[in-house]
């Protein structure tokens, strides 16, 4: 899952000394993960904790994306366990993925897991679940620089 916003702070993790954040946002990027299937990638347009912050609105979101050839479609505003008020997501596909949708698992919002037929999610996605997996890191790499202020 991914999402933007400012954690309410950070500290060096007691085990590996890298950053460990925290506050709401990063409890709102743990249920839209939560909400993934297998080889999905769900963006979190738009959280309670926006409200006064200047964010892009969730049109240009989309042609920012679409510009750069990702195709990111709404999937409308839904209730994550444990966060007040609705959050609005959409799902996030490369060019390589022939714009598949894969809409969202029938658990979201009951805080439980869905069970997932892997084999089917690979055959939507046309490659094994390892393959997808590293695909959607290259993804969320790529995404990351180009909606990267100041770049």
């Amino acid at each position: 899952g991914v999402g933007y916003g400012v954690p309410f702070y950070s500290m060096p993790h007691p085990n590996t000394g890298r950053a460990d954040y925290f506050g709401p946002i990063v409890n709102i990027v743990a249920r839209v993960k939560s909400a993934c299937q297998a080889g999905q990638v769900l963006v979190a347009l738009k959280t309670p904790e926006d409200r006064g912050l200047k964010r892009r609105r969730t049109k240009d979101m989309i042609q920012a994306y679409g510009s750069k050839g990702f195709a990111l479609t709404s999937l409308g505003k839904h209730s994550l366990r444990g966060i007040a008020g609705k959050v609005a997501l959409a799902e996030l596909c490369p060019p390589s993925f022939g714009h598949r949708k894969l809409g969202l698992g029938e658990s979201l919002g009951a805080g439980g897991h869905h069970a997932v037929d892997i084999a089917g999610v690979a055959e939507k996605v046309g490659r094994k679940t390892l393959v997808a997996k590293s695909r959607v890191e290259g993804i969320l790499q790529h995404a990351e620089e180009v909606l990267s202020p100041g770049r």
